[in-house]
């Protein structure tokens, strides 16, 4: 298996049913239908080569493969969600393009002073 045959979706899936115990609660989680959400599961088993969960009373326990993953699969989803969180915020000091306003003869004697001056501090 290579990292390339694993759709980031599949172990945010890997991670719901982890986290629940139950595919269902998981597919609600991530708002996936229950069928997807098996479906999915049943890819995920294929390419990690084990089943991952096994039935056990009202919903699934985790085979010792499971327990192994999780805590990197975990892990992983964190980093990758915090940097997307990270590059999401713009902060203006540190950007080194060049910015165009276009405004007309009205807005720059309204706007502009006022947001040169905010620019300057």
């Amino acid at each position: 298996m290579h990292i390339k045959d694993i759709d980031l979706n599949l172990l945010r899936l890997f991670d719901a049913v982890y986290l629940t115990r139950n595919v269902s609660r998981a597919a609600e989680r991530l708002d996936l239908t229950q069928p997807a959400a098996s479906q999915g599961l049943t890819r995920l088993r294929l390419l990690i080569k084990d089943p991952l969960f096994v039935r056990a009373g009202g919903g699934v326990q985790p085979t010792p493969k499971a327990d192994r993953l999780a805590e990197a699969v975990r892990g992983a989803l964190g980093l990758l969600e915090q940097a997307l969180h990270e590059s999401a915020g713009f902060d203006p000091a540190q950007a080194r393009k060049t910015f165009r306003i276009h405004m007309s003869d009205i807005g720059e004697s309204r706007f502009l002073p006022e947001l040169m001056a905010a620019l300057r501090e």
